[in-house]
């Protein structure tokens, strides 16, 4: 455009025949030339996220890189398209924004790049994930000095998710040798996702579930804990939407008293699905300092996954295990609420086995941990809220 502009300007070269030799629109440049349009604008129209907007996502990007979470080409595309509707730039039915946008968003910005990422052997995989648990627990502790609450483990929260299906794994079973012994079990259902949260000192949020579908049922949360809370997916697992509304109508209300300038540390699983611009913009709102596991070591750092989905899976599965054997040739779905034997606790069982009647299965849970702590001697690993990276294994053959 520039040189078809200098082409007529200059040279005296007709509009027709300038743009048809720079190839391009003759009408774009006649604008130029005729109403005073800046020939350095570029083509099109305006970009939908001004520079100041853009420069925000941008760092966002970078920082999830340098974090171990790249996004790929679909991942900025939603979260531009999230972030323009969040700024009332979109409308909320639109769909996402294209491809071309993209291309043109990476022109713009030009220290980004879109390259294929690297495979990472296992034995080097565990050797980085070695370092970068060193290098988390160096930036947990700069971040816990920053905000002054290294000593507040009341405003130190941890969530996570884990995923239950009606389809449960039956437990050894003792028969003749030679007979091949098989279990009946409930056809395989639609995932059930379960968002569990607690703070250092050991108080538990009531639970959070995300339910497959696209319309709520009230059968789903019938005799469910008091202040449970449910959003419907099409999956059955979590997305940023549902993390921001986990965060705003479940997590915030039960923060509890704090000083103004007091913040509030959230660790979770950095994963794409769960970032949103949305959400960033809520946490700083609130003063609630998002901060991000590493990749590939929640195994080992998020004590969610170490101390109470695996215990709560083993209490589900044998729960399940006992139901189908009371009732025979009854099949659990979400809305079965069988009970127990009379003898043991009165609990129901929603899909995933989430509801409820007696009390929390994260308390009940978390009963079983604490007692399973004071046996392995666990409560450096998940229990206690002392920095300390030492007890992370760093042998190389070890499952990090």
């Amino acid at each position: 455009m520039k040189r078809a502009y200098v082409l007529v300007t200059a040279d005296k070269m007709s509009i027709r025949k300038a743009a048809w030799q720079c190839g391009v629109p003759i009408q774009t440049l006649r604008d130029r030339l005729e109403r005073g349009v800046n020939q350095a604008r570029p083509l099109g129209g305006d970009p939908l996220l001004s520079r100041s907007e853009e420069e925000g996502l941008v760092k966002h990007i970078e920082y999830l890189a340098k974090c171990g979470y790249p996004l790929t080409r679909k991942d900025v595309i939603n979260l531009a398209t999230e972030t323009a509707i969040f700024l009332k730039k979109r409308p909320q039915n639109a769909g996402n924004l294209s491809k071309r946008w993209f291309v043109r968003f990476m022109s713009r910005w030009p220290e980004l790049r879109l390259a294929k990422a690297q495979k990472l052997s296992m034995k080097r995989a565990k050797a980085t994930s070695d370092e970068t648990v060193q290098s988390y627990f160096q930036e947990l502790d700069r971040i816990l000095t920053k905000y002054d609450i290294k000593n507040k483990p009341h405003l130190i929260y941890n969530v996570d998710e884990t995923g239950f299906q009606t389809e449960h794994t039956p437990s050894k079973v003792v028969g003749p040798r030679g007979l091949k012994l098989n279990a009946i079990t409930s056809e395989r259902g639609p995932t059930t996702t379960l968002l569990a949260c607690g703070n250092a000192v050991g108080t538990c949020l009531p639970p959070y579930f995300v339910f497959k579908g696209a319309r709520y049922d009230a059968r789903l949360m019938a005799g469910a804990v008091p202040g449970s809370k449910c959003s419907m997916s099409k999956s059955g697992w979590s997305n940023g939407n549902i993390f921001k509304h986990f965060l705003e109508e479940h997590f915030i209300p039960f923060l509890p008293q704090r000083k103004p300038d007091d913040h509030v540390l959230l660790l979770y699983d950095g994963h794409t699905s769960h970032i949103s611009i949305p959400l960033i913009e809520l946490a700083k709102e609130h003063k609630i300092i998002l901060f991000v596991l590493p990749p590939h070591t929640s195994h080992v750092l998020q004590p969610l996954d170490v101390g109470l989905f695996k215990p709560l899976k083993t209490f589900f599965q044998n729960a399940c295990g006992a139901r189908m054997r009371e009732r025979p040739g009854e099949v659990i779905t979400r809305y079965d609420e069988p009970k127990s034997h009379p003898k043991k606790r009165k609990v129901s069982y929603r899909p995933g086995g989430v509801a409820i009647t007696e009390e929390t299965i994260i308390l009940k849970i978390r009963k079983v941990y604490e007692e399973k702590q004071r046996k392995n001697g666990g409560e450096k690993k998940a229990g206690s809220t002392e920095l300390n990276a030492e007890h992370i294994s760093s042998n190389p053959d070890a499952d990090v």
